[in-house]
């Protein structure tokens, strides 16, 4: 995935099964390494961090690829929703403050191509 200038290499997730579980678990993640959820149409949607041990950062994109918004989410908290601001297609995770640290923000367009499993 290209944010710009920077590259960000996602496992993909776009079964249900594969978007439950995301990145519960994991104890560690390359530094340009994240998840992207792929839904089936967009709509809000909201993340926890259930199971989640690594400290994150979520930017949702609408379906043209564009940055709605990008949140930060804490470690095992399984009580905050953290929201999109609008109808969400993707969402993006990366290590905290991945975006931050990039100049990234919300309005920025994102390429990519998802290629068939």
């Amino acid at each position: 995935m290209k944010f710009g200038e920077h590259t960000l290499w996602a496992e993909v997730a776009d079964a249900e099964t594969e978007r439950q579980q995301g990145l519960m678990f994991r104890h560690e993640m390359g530094a340009d390494v994240g998840m992207i959820f792929v839904f089936e149409t967009a709509h809000r949607v909201s993340f926890w961090m259930k199971n989640t041990p690594l400290p994150l950062s979520i930017a949702y994109l609408d379906e043209n690829k564009k940055i709605l918004n990008i949140e930060k989410m804490a470690p095992y908290d399984d009580k905050n929703y953290v929201w999109s601001t609008g109808d969400a297609l993707y969402a993006v995770e990366a290590n905290l403050g991945w975006f931050e640290k990039r100049g990234i923000k919300a309005g920025d367009l994102v390429v990519f191509d998802l290629k068939e499993k």
